[in-house]
């Protein structure tokens, strides 16, 4: 186990609380904590150790990626 202020090394998972997952993305803890009770389409993985939730930079960052919508694709939600 790595010693309180050591930085973790290059191929270790860089963990994320809520609070921190949500400010990368731009997005509510709300967002995240119905993520994981709803479940759905793009449900992001998190690690659970007790009470505690973290989840991976890289995971938010696929996350970001599977949900990006091109330029020039006819958008769903656009109104008319």
């Amino acid at each position: 186990m790595a010693a309180a202020g050591s930085s973790l090394r290059q191929d270790d998972p860089q963990l994320l609380d809520e609070t921190e997952a949500a400010r990368l993305l731009g997005l509510s803890r709300r967002f995240f904590q119905l993520d994981r009770f709803r479940g759905g389409g793009h449900r992001i993985p998190y690690h659970r150790f007790g009470r505690m939730i973290r989840y991976e930079r890289k995971d938010l960052l696929a996350y970001l990626e599977a949900t990006r919508v091109p330029a020039n694709c006819p958008s769903s939600d656009r109104r008319e």
